[in-house]
């Protein structure tokens, strides 16, 4: 049997698994090869090959839970990816030049035209032109207005009237320069925005701070851990947090260690007493660096009061910490009013518009930092789209020339057409007003769909079993879930000898998973994905509580009453139908 052929590809197609319409879904080449090759015999194992580093290294486990393939439908209250409906950009089009050996520079090759919208890709029921990324961001923003029901809650047009596309030779940043190779800080043009922009918000009190764009904040932690941290040594963090940097540091042999938090975040005395209370004997070097979400946290949704920063700060300049602020829900501010503005597009409006959002948000750590120990990562993956993969950094000189050496040999720079999309939308089209202008639109979309998740959560979920606390920015909702209810969730601790009771801590650690598993197992098949709290956790072996990580950004908002039952439900099935 012949392989695979030009003149094959069309029935192999055929044949092959359709492509998904699930965002991000898992995938294998596996799917797509010809029975040709399949019927190859397998090649040799490879594995006594790894490193020492990723032999038990098996990848994310938040994406691999909402990666995973679910042959019944389902409500997606589990994963933070953001509704297409909240991308500021409604259409892209692409004109190719046609395929062609020698071109002189004078003559016009043969050229293709495609194009994409918001709706071939999440099924959203709109007009979509094909037009230029400028027009495109304007029909996008006319469309949301739209979809509101007030014609008066619009976008800064931006101080420019940008051209209808970016031409190969177009002076200034062209995909001339925006295709080729970038400095490993980013474009000229976007560091000279997002320059802008951190002075405009934090305006950071030292002088030698800089701010370089990165492939989003997953990527940026990882080069921050191997430069700040060895193997053995161990970073502050929440109690629970974010698995991507769970799953970073025990790859690159960092231990964490979570404190306390309440309503308002980590618990300041808690984190001196942590400091305090090191044994460098057992638990090897004080840490020195200190990693915190303190917007819309996630998983838990707390807000950190700049009280509660300061008294912090004061801690990480008594105990010479480094601070990573990692802050991609800042600009979510869900405490706002939901009810669309009433503004013109007028220049003064709009810029009266931005200042009145600016006023609302919480000083960062960033802008209290009179030392250059703040490191702080923004990410446009929440507040524009995640597929661009960019975000940007500010710390002190040192930081950022040592963090973009470690960017020349690793992701180079951020993708060329990301930079250039970014550059239209940002710099050509809104300028900083209108990106302000979005943030305050954005942050009033996530409140409206926060009410609706919330009304949902009351109407639904026992409340003798349930509880929760709304969150004053970001995308997630956390809810606790009393295990005490539980019938057979086993006695209490304490009563048993020291081996006893390390054989029952132990029995009850994994009866938890298994009454997890169950709900999360029982809702899917109800129809509604979750994320289970023990994702998030970085202190497993001390925890026995059971909680359920919500979010608003995913799901239509007529779909939250319904994800909700599914989940309220799973809880019955497990807990029992007392629990009404």
């Amino acid at each position: 049997m012949s392989g695979l052929t030009i003149d094959g590809v069309d029935a192999l197609r055929a044949s092959s698994v359709p492509i998904a319409s699930q965002v991000a879904g898992s995938v294998s080449s596996e799917s797509f090869k010809s029975t040709h090759s399949k019927s190859q015999n397998a090649g040799k194992s490879m594995h006594h090959h790894f490193s020492v580093e990723s032999q038990e290294f098996t990848g994310s486990a938040l994406k691999k839970v909402a990666n995973k393939v679910v042959p019944l439908p389902f409500i997606p209250l589990g994963t933070g990816r953001p509704s297409a409906d909240l991308y500021p950009w409604e259409a892209l089009s692409i004109r190719t030049t046609g395929p062609h050996t020698d071109t002189p520079a004078n003559s016009q090759p043969r050229a293709r035209t495609a194009s994409a919208s918001t709706s071939d890709v999440a099924d959203v029921a709109s007009e979509s032109k094909s037009c230029g990324i400028a027009n495109a961001t304007a029909a996008s923003a006319a469309s949301h207005d739209l979809a509101d029901g007030s014609g008066s809650d619009q976008i800064s047009r931006g101080r420019r009237h940008p051209p209808d596309s970016i031409t190969r030779y177009g002076g200034g940043y062209d995909l001339a320069r925006g295709l080729n190779y970038s400095n490993a800080a980013g474009s000229q043009p976007l560091v000279r925005f997002f320059t802008e922009h951190v002075e405009i918000v934090h305006s950071p009190p030292y002088s030698n701070w800089e701010t370089v764009v990165t492939c989003g904040s997953t990527s940026a932690m990882e080069m921050l851990m191997r430069m700040l941290c060895n193997r053995g040594e161990t970073i502050l963090t929440e109690r629970y947090t974010y698995p991507g940097t769970i799953e970073v540091a025990a790859l690159l042999g960092v231990k964490l260690r979570g404190i306390s938090m309440d309503a308002g975040g980590i618990i300041p005395d808690e984190l001196e007493s942590a400091l305090q209370s090191w044994n460098v004997t057992t638990d090897g070097p004080r840490p020195s660096v200190l990693y915190t979400i303190p917007s819309g946290q996630n998983p838990t949704g707390a807000t950190q009061t700049l009280a509660r920063k300061r008294a912090i700060y004061t801690l990480a300049e008594k105990y010479d910490l480094l601070i990573i602020e990692d802050d991609p829900y800042y600009f979510l501010r869900v405490d706002t009013d939901a009810s669309p503005t009433h503004d013109s597009a007028a220049d003064p409006d709009d810029t009266q518009r931005a200042k009145t959002y600016l006023a609302k948000l919480t000083p960062s750590y960033l802008s209290i930092d009179y030392s250059g120990r703040v490191v702080r990562l923004d990410s446009t993956s929440k507040i524009l789209a995640p597929g661009l993969r960019a975000g940007w950094i500010t710390a002190c000189s040192d930081i950022i020339a040592k963090f973009s050496s470690y960017t020349e040999v690793s992701t180079v720079s951020v993708s060329g057409p990301s930079q250039l999309m970014l550059w239209h939308l940002l710099e050509e089209t809104w300028g900083h007003v209108g990106f302000f202008c979005w943030l305050d639109w954005l942050s009033r979309r996530y409140k409206r769909r926060l009410n609706a998740l919330v009304d949902a959560c009351e109407r639904y979920l026992p409340r003798d079993l349930c509880s929760w606390t709304v969150p004053q920015c970001g995308m997630f909702l956390w809810v606790a879930i009393d295990l005490g209810k539980h019938s057979t969730f086993g006695c209490p601790l304490g009563t048993e000898s020291a081996t006893d009771a390390t054989a029952m801590l132990e029995r009850k650690r994994t009866q938890l998973a298994e009454i997890e598993g169950r709900v999360y197992a029982s809702a899917l098949r109800n129809g509604t994905q979750c994320t289970v709290g023990s994702l998030f956790d970085t202190m497993p072996k001390l925890d026995l509580s059971l909680h359920i990580r919500l979010t608003y950004a995913a799901a239509d908002e007529q779909q939250f009453e319904k994800g909700v039952q599914g989940l309220a439900d799973a809880l019955r099935e497990e807990f029992g139908d007392r629990y009404m």
